[in-house]
């Protein structure tokens, strides 16, 4: 009488190379079963979790990296995504023996912002978030990486109007034109370098009145922030004339230094050199002690 095969015995008894090439089949599969029920827990998470939950947690982690944020319109989306209607962004005044305490100013307005995680990024534990979305008529993108205190910022934007632009308006400048910029956070530390392309300028950190400000057509920005504002340099550039700033920004007063490189061809060379005569240096090279509230 012949003994029956059992079932448990089929793969034992295939040839050695075939039966190595169903036991990696057959891992693969599983792995791929449980990667995707991995994926359905998570989404069905995700769209467990309230818009209200995901805002409040994006609020403290900005707040914990110095960012003080306030979000309007937060919606998710299916697959992981979330759409902003309008992102205000503050920064921290510094408290003083008269002031207020807690107090901000508002330095930036994003609106439309829609942000995509990079699901990957969250199995290394650093997860990364990308974003888009729209600045006083021009666009950003960049990333969020990191969580509470090791977040890292990377911003950068172009075709942006200057006018009614707080983040410059707090610096002094104000006007018309297009500007670029790039931005970077990290460790309670960022830097803001931009550049403003045809510009037409109203008012400029400088305080020479006497100052043809529709000469300067081109300015160049580098900001180091911190708990104080401090301007690297800010350099306006026109025909015969060169002007650099560099200095600290506490509480809308701006203590610092510029200096002032022209020649004959600057329209208003002769006036200058009258009104700057007390800071010459050199020959077409001024530097002017500067204090000024704005």
């Amino acid at each position: 009488m012949k003994k029956g095969k059992s079932h448990g015995s089929d793969i034992h008894s295939l040839p050695s190379g075939k039966q190595g090439r169903t036991l990696k089949g057959f891992r693969i599969r599983k792995i791929i079963v449980g990667f995707v029920a991995l994926l359905v827990c998570f989404w069905a998470v995700w769209l467990a979790i309230p818009e209200s939950v995901i805002a409040g947690y994006t609020k403290e982690l900005l707040k914990n990296n110095n960012i003080p944020v306030e979000f309007a319109g937060i919606k998710k989306g299916f697959f992981y995504t979330i759409r902003i209607e309008r992102v205000l962004v503050n920064k921290n005044l510094p408290n003083t023996l008269h002031s207020i305490p807690n107090r901000q100013t508002l330095i930036l307005t994003v609106q439309n912002v829609d942000i995509t995680p990079d699901p990957l990024s969250f199995l290394t534990l650093n997860p990364r978030l990308n974003f888009s979305g729209e600045i006083n008529g021009g666009a950003i993108q960049g990333t969020f990486t990191g969580m509470f205190q090791r977040a890292a910022i990377r911003i950068n934007g172009g075709h942006i109007q200057v006018n009614g632009l707080p983040i410059l308006e707090t610096i002094g400048i104000y006007g018309n034109g297009t500007i670029a910029f790039n931005f970077k956070w990290e460790n309670d530390k960022g830097e803001i370098t931009f550049a403003i392309d045809h510009a037409d300028l109203k008012r400029v950190p400088v305080g020479i009145n006497a100052a043809p400000l529709q000469v300067f057509k081109r300015v160049k920005g580098v900001l180091a922030l911190t708990d104080t504002v401090t301007l690297n340099s800010l350099t306006m550039e026109g025909r015969g004339v060169y002007i650099r700033v560099k200095g600290i920004i506490r509480e809308h007063v701006f203590d610092g230094t510029m200096e002032v490189m022209m020649d004959s061809s600057f329209d208003q060379f002769h006036l200058f050199q009258a009104t700057l005569k007390q800071y010459h240096v050199s020959p077409g090279y001024y530097v002017i002690p500067y204090h000024q509230v704005f």
